[in-house]
């Protein structure tokens, strides 16, 4: 049995992508799987009996320079002493860890979740006259030492632009449609109106414009709630949100697990999905908005060309908005609170699009042909 190691310092180890979708669909294709993640010592443990993968925990600084030089050399050794026959990493700050495996002669992986060139553009905990030199900075290693990686898997055909590799595979993060099979819109127009959105808090992902719209919808449906979850950005903060006269209608829920996910997403009408078009968001497939669908909900998304490609290429899934105007979020809310059966119709077109197009099983087996290049 071939041996894996999945690699992450930045990543929780109950990561979707990292460990419910990659880990288990490898565990599930025969092979021997660890996730070696760096958290610190308070961090809950996701149930790793539910997907078979061994989990390495290694103790992570708390600052982001200790990280760096102290959580990665310690991540390093402990992956090295594995021995297996391939490793997986899913950060740019692991690069260098990546090289050491590689000339160890084990096979490795770089897993590219998003294109990093532009997101530390937008990365609010560096100084801004540094942001654009760290961009760039980060895109240049990436070409040039990609080269001598086993294998690249990339999150998105765009970031798939930025690499030249023989063996380069786009995985996108698509939803798994076994997580969804006990929701169902039968109960639908029973259900309050609520909106729900669960992720990252931050600017950039309107966490203003979803509160402000708040008192808006509830002109109409005093009873909305907009149920928040997720963890809060660097420079984001709680108590300023609170201030806000939209906060009275939200129920923040914080951190969320798969299974309080899907309960959320049971409750609720409508998803949101509505980046700012900064960095990555512009290109960007959310697996929130495919999950949405997944659950057979309406959402309103931002009005990006490639989520109007989506809706034109194969069905309305729900309605495209100006992100940054509480005033056409609201409208777009109400519209599909008004109309019940347009939205049940519009997220049972979505969650067939899911089934046809958008599923992780399609994505699981580009992953697998990637190993068995890699693993003969």
């Amino acid at each position: 049995m071939k041996r894996v190691a999945h690699l992450t310092t930045v990543h929780p180890p109950s990561d979707t992508r990292i460990l419910v979708k990659e880990c288990k669909t490898l565990v599930e294709a025969g092979y021997s799987v660890s996730l070696v993640f760096a958290a610190t010592s308070d961090y809950e443990m996701p149930k790793a009996d539910t997907v078979g993968v061994e989990l390495v925990r290694v103790e992570r600084p708390r600052s982001r320079l200790g990280r760096i030089f102290r959580g990665v050399p310690r991540l390093l050794i402990t992956a090295w002493r594995l021995k297996a026959d391939v490793y997986h990493f899913h950060d740019p700050e692991l690069i260098p860890a990546g090289l050491i495996l590689r000339l160890s002669g084990a096979a490795v992986v770089y897993d590219v979740h998003e294109d990093y060139s532009e997101a530390f553009l937008y990365k609010e905990w560096l100084p801004r006259p540094v942001r654009r030199a760290t961009a760039f900075l980060i895109g240049l290693l990436e070409r040039l030492v990609s080269r001598f990686f086993s294998a690249i898997v990339v999150a998105t055909p765009r970031i798939a632009q930025n690499f030249k590799h023989p063996l380069m595979g786009i995985v996108r993060n698509y939803p798994k449609l076994d997580e969804f099979l006990g929701v169902g819109t039968a109960d639908y127009s029973e259900r309050p109106p609520n909106v729900v959105y669960v992720g990252v808090l931050s600017e950039e992902r309107s966490i203003y414009e979803m509160i402000d719209c708040m008192p808006l919808v509830a002109e109409r449906y005093p009873n909305a709630r907009l149920l928040l979850g997720g963890v809060y950005s660097a420079g984001t903060k709680q108590a300023e949100l609170e201030k806000r006269p939209g906060w009275t209608y939200v129920d923040f829920l914080g951190w969320q697990s798969r299974e309080q996910l899907i309960e959320q997403l049971k409750r609720s009408r409508i998803g949101l999905i509505v980046f700012h078009p900064a960095g990555n968001y512009r290109e960007a497939l959310s697996v929130k908005m495919f999950e949405y669908m997944a659950a057979g909900l309406p959402s309103v998304v931002s009005d990006f060309p490639i989520n109007r490609d989506i809706a034109n290429r194969h069905s309305e899934f729900g309605k495209l908005v100006e992100p940054r105007s509480p005033t056409a979020l609201a409208t777009s809310i109400v519209q599909l609170l008004d109309q019940v059966d347009k939205s049940v119709a519009l997220g049972n077109a979505g969650r067939q699009m899911v089934e046809t197009h958008f599923n992780w099983a399609n994505e699981a087996a580009v992953l697998i042909q990637i190993y068995k290049t890699l693993t003969g």
